[in-house]
């Protein structure tokens, strides 16, 4: 499988294909379906990263909400546990408002689904959508490319 070359310049990577909406790439997900848990390291290692520039500079606002929820809602799923909404506000560090309008800017650009709880009406789960997936597989290939390089 070819992977995006980053000096190539955008839309020349053999597994992404353009969105003629707004000029974001769409991972094509025959080709980039990440593999069940394999990618574990990879993300518990960003998470590390995330975690550790932002000890460091702790006076700054380096966190990245929307970042961490992406990265809580993949180790989820390929850990076969479920997260609610409250769950990944929490889990984000962000104010809760800030965290349920960004959970709701992933649903409108289909990166995740919602779904209520059939035992607990006041629970919501949120789970990645096959495109939430798909880019995390082109992410975690071309992220343990660079790594080797």
């Amino acid at each position: 499988m070819k992977h995006f070359d980053y000096n190539a310049g955008p839309g020349t990577g053999a597994n992404r294909l353009p969105d003629h909406g707004n000029g974001a790439f769409v991972p094509d997900t025959a080709a980039a379906s990440p593999e069940p848990l394999s990618e574990i390291p990879v993300v518990m290692r960003e998470q590390q990263i995330n975690r550790l520039r932002s000890e460091t500079f702790a006076d700054l606002k380096l966190r990245n909400a929307l970042w961490d929820m992406l990265l809580e809602l993949l180790v989820a799923d390929t850990s076969g546990q479920q997260l609610s909404m409250s769950d990944l506000c929490a889990r984000s560090e962000a104010p809760e408002s800030t965290a349920l309008r960004l959970i709701h800017q992933l649903r409108e650009k289909s990166y995740v689904n919602l779904a209520p709880d059939r035992s607990d009406r006041r629970r919501t789960y949120v789970a990645l959508t096959l495109k939430g997936k798909a880019c995390f597989g082109v992410f975690i290939s071309d992220y343990r490319l660079m790594a080797n390089q």
